[in-house]
């Protein structure tokens, strides 16, 4: 026996021409929201790593500074020495 009659579904129901459905097919804008957030962590992270081996990294991070203050006053006395030398020259 063939069941008939409404369907509590809709599925009898022949789709109607006038409704626009085309808005389903097109993509949402996709934020950054999530890339903004693992921003935020790692620089969280950096920043408390920073903040709890700071004792331990003061020692690196000086002699690190003294090295590069001395290679700087190196080359600038260097330099001036060869612009001496180019001016006796003349």
């Amino acid at each position: 026996m063939p069941v008939s009659g409404p369907s509590f579904l809709g599925l009898a129901d022949e789709p109607d021409r006038d409704r626009d459905f085309h808005y389903l097919l097109e993509d949402e804008p996709r934020g950054h929201g999530f890339a903004y957030v693992l921003l935020l962590l790692i620089m969280g992270g950096a920043a408390f790593g920073a903040w709890h081996f700071r004792a331990e990294l003061h020692p690196l991070w000086s002699s690190l500074w003294t090295r590069i203050s001395d290679r700087i006053s190196l080359n600038s006395g260097h330099r001036a020495r060869l612009q001496e030398r180019h001016t006796l020259r003349r």
